[in-house]
């Protein structure tokens, strides 16, 4: 018995948590402790249509600035082979052309060496 005249009781209590509702994620959850955590700031109110449309005109920007740049790299690597093409077409078109010509002057010399060997084999029989 206690003091107070009732017999103290051992009493055992167990305190029941209910389970959170679940938090709905946006974003994966970082849950390490000691660590810095990202710190993500949302435009809200008026600012955030001028704000959006700043973004997304510079976004437009750079994206246009990036085909323009790639259409020129673009024309600038065909306008290149197509030079490179013809001149070695053109190279290659004389060299042939040299070649057609000494060919030819090897065979002209050939039948006027043969002509005149003839001409002459005539002459010593005579």
């Amino acid at each position: 018995m206690s003091i107070f005249g009732k017999k103290k009781r051992n009493v055992r209590r167990n305190v029941i948590q209910h389970r959170p509702p679940p938090i709905p994620i946006r974003e994966p959850l970082q849950i390490i402790p000691n660590k810095e955590k990202e710190v993500v700031e949302f435009i809200v109110g008026s600012n955030s249509t001028e704000e959006e449309a700043r973004v997304k005109a510079e976004e437009e920007a750079r994206v246009k600035a990036e085909e323009e740049a790639r259409v020129k790299a673009e024309e600038e690597a065909r306008v290149k082979a197509e030079e490179e093409a013809r001149v070695k077409a053109e190279e290659e078109a004389r060299v042939k052309a040299e070649e057609e010509a000494r060919v030819k002057a090897e065979e002209e010399a050939r039948v006027k060496a043969e002509e005149e060997a003839r001409v002459k084999a005539e002459e010593e029989a005579r």
